[in-house]
């Protein structure tokens, strides 16, 4: 079995039964270390993929995005500490609402979801040089993915039952914790500016 269809199938298998993706992941013995590199490795690969896709295309108008996107190391930090920061709220926000897991499980949980979604990008970012209208239609597709895959993650890690209730949680997580980091960058004075 090669490496692309080992993933496809994980991924599958972590869509329709997470419990038993995650028993799988669990098998490898990844260390909480190797867990961090995976998501340093995914985070890298991916800034560098968008940054030469920025390169091969560049957008009619810059934005925020395309800014990142152009700093590749600055990107992969930043999607290095956010996997981080959703394995911490997939641990202690599960625990709040009764879940069993812990912090290793969200840690590994969240590694593959970085390595499941590297594994999306790199057809998504070649779709979008060679065929670019449709790169934004598979962009939301993939975005849909993610959050099912975040959704039947937690529910592995922490034993949850009710997919809806999740989602549900998993939304107002994001909004509370986004919320609470644009006060803090508010007040730190790094938000950007708006324009003139």
């Amino acid at each position: 079995m090669t490496l692309v269809s080992r993933l496809i199938e994980l991924i599958l298998l972590s869509l329709r039964d997470p419990a038993a993706a995650l028993a799988a992941l669990r098998q490898t013995g990844a260390t909480p270390r190797e867990s961090w590199q995976a998501i340093l490795v995914a985070a890298s690969v991916g800034a560098v993929l968008s940054w030469l896709v920025l390169r091969i295309m560049p957008p009619p108008e810059p934005g925020a995005m395309s800014d990142l996107a152009g700093q590749p190391i600055v990107m992969a930090a930043l999607q290095v500490a956010a996997a981080g920061l959703f394995a911490v709220l997939m641990a202690r926000v599960g625990k709040i609402f009764g879940g069993t897991g812990g912090f290793t499980d969200a840690l590994l949980a969240t590694a593959w979801i970085e390595i499941a979604m590297l594994a999306i990008q790199i057809p998504q970012l070649l779709l979008t040089v060679l065929v670019p209208p449709l790169g934004g239609l598979v962009g939301l597709l993939t975005f849909a993915l993610y959050f099912v895959l975040a959704v039947q993650m937690t529910r592995a890690v922490h034993g949850f039952r009710s997919p809806l209730i999740v989602a549900v949680g998993l939304l107002g997580t994001v909004f509370v914790a986004g919320f609470v980091l644009s006060v803090m960058a508010a007040m730190l004075g790094i938000l950007p500016e708006g324009p003139a």
